[in-house]
């Protein structure tokens, strides 16, 4: 019986890895050819960002945020306190969950307002 040459051979040697072309070099020596850049210190990028940098949320924001968050407690409040079996009463499926429903109608709010927006005519002419 004669031995079959095994194809896994040379793979485990690295001898069938694709090789850049002689000419050209390979993109690792290419990114190892240039230099590194160099990293900015916390207090470069503070500066660089600080005078033009607006928050996000202004502080109408946060009060909405707030109170959308204590409105929706207050609903979930109502629906626990409700003295019917089960929850069944109008407390528990009326007045809690439109509450709650609010107090989300609210955050949506509180995070759509724009603080930075300026109040313009609409009719221009």
């Amino acid at each position: 019986m004669k031995n079959k040459p095994n194809p896994n051979k040379n793979k485990a040697r690295g001898k069938n890895r694709p090789q850049a072309p002689k000419g050209k070099p390979s993109a690792t020596a290419a990114a190892a050819a240039k230099p590194a850049a160099s990293t900015p210190t916390p207090k470069a990028v503070a500066q660089e960002t600080s005078p033009n940098v607006s928050m996000p949320f202004g502080k109408k924001n946060y009060f909405l945020m707030l109170l959308g968050l204590l409105t929706i407690a207050i609903g979930f409040t109502a629906m626990s306190l409700e003295t019917a079996e089960y929850g069944f009463g109008p407390l528990g499926l009326y007045v809690g969950p439109i509450v709650v429903l609010i107090g989300f109608v609210i955050e949506v709010f509180a995070i759509l307002h724009n603080p930075n927006a300026t109040a313009t005519n609409p009719k221009q002419d």
